[in-house]
C-alpha cells in the first residue's frame, strides 16, 4: 500500500498519508486497505484528467469510524448526507468532478463522513451551487448556525459554469472532524 501511495506522488507516515494522483478505482481499493490500520480520508478531491478520474487525498490516522461515497449525483449525495446523519455521521469533505458514464459526461460528487464523538460535532454540506447562488446557499446554512467554512471546492460543470461544494460547521472544530 505504501508503494502505491508513493507511486501516486504521495507520502505515508505514522499519523497521516496523502497522495496527489491516483485513478479513482485504485484509490477506492487503497482506502479499504488502509482502514484496518486506523487511517481515514479527510480530504478527497476527484478530478478529470486525460479522460479518466484521478483522486488527490489526505488521510489521518485516528481509528475513528468513517464512510466514503463517490460517483454520486448532487441529489444522491444530499440523500447520503441525510442517511449518514441518521447513522451518527457528519460530513468532513465534499467535492464535485466530471466523470464519464454510459450516458456520456456527467457531474458527480464524492463525500467523506466521520462518526460523531459528541452532539457538538455538527456540520452540513452543500453541492453544485453555481456562482450566482453560492452565497445564498451557504448563507442559508449560516442562518441555521453553520458559520464556519470547513472545506470549499469548485469545479467547472458540464454547462461551463463554476460549481461550488463545501462543508460548514456550527463551530470551529479544528482537527476534531479532521
Amino acid at each position: 500500500v505504501v508503494r502505491q501511495i508513493e507511486a501516486a506522488h504521495g507520502l505515508s507516515a505514522e499519523r497521516f498519508a496523502f497522495r496527489q494522483t491516483m485513478p479513482l478505482a485504485d484509490f477506492l481499493k487503497i482506502v479499504d486497505l488502509l482502514r484496518p490500520s486506523g487511517y481515514r480520508p479527510i480530504r478527497v478531491l476527484p478530478y478529470a484528467a486525460a479522460g479518466s478520474v484521478q483522486v488527490a487525498a489526505v488521510w489521518t490516522r485516528d481509528a475513528r469510524e468513517w464512510r466514503l461515497d463517490t460517483g454520486l449525483t448532487a441529489e444522491e449525495i444530499r440523500k447520503c448526507e441525510a442517511s449518514a446523519r441518521s447513522e451518527g455521521f457528519v460530513p468532513v469533505d465534499v467535492a464535485g468532478y466530471l466523470a464519464s458514464t454510459d450516458a456520456g459526461p456527467a457531474e458527480r460528487y464524492a463525500g467523506a463522513w466521520v462518526k460523531r464523538l459528541s452532539d457538538e460535532e455538527d456540520a452540513r454540506l452543500y453541492v453544485g451551487a453555481t456562482s450566482a447562488d453560492h452565497q445564498s446557499v451557504y448563507g442559508a446554512l449560516e442562518k441555521e448556525g453553520f458559520e464556519y467554512q470547513e472545506t470549499l471546492q469548485a469545479f467547472l460543470g458540464l454547462d461551463g459554469q463554476r460549481r461550488y461544494c463545501g462543508v460548514k460547521s456550527k463551530r470551529t472544530v479544528g482537527d476534531q472532524l479532521l
